[in-house]
């Protein structure tokens, strides 16, 4: 809590998070990434805006969703 995404690791091979939440905050335009980790499993990662209830985009959220082997 209160640390910054970026300090977190990930397993997802070629992704770079910071890119993407930067390009959803730029544009507010929704992105989707599809990913694998070291151990060959696939993930798709949902990024988002974060809009407050005055419509103000105040963020990302990331939603990652396992894929079927």
């Amino acid at each position: 809590m209160g640390r910054p995404l970026t300090d977190i690791r990930h397993p997802f091979e070629g992704v770079d998070i910071r890119a993407e939440l930067m390009r959803v905050l730029e544009s507010f335009v929704p992105r989707e990434v599809q990913s694998r980790d070291a151990a060959g499993h696939r993930y798709t990662l949902h990024f988002h805006p974060y809009r407050t209830s005055d419509n103000r985009v105040d963020g990302v959220v990331i939603v990652i969703t396992a894929l079927p082997a």
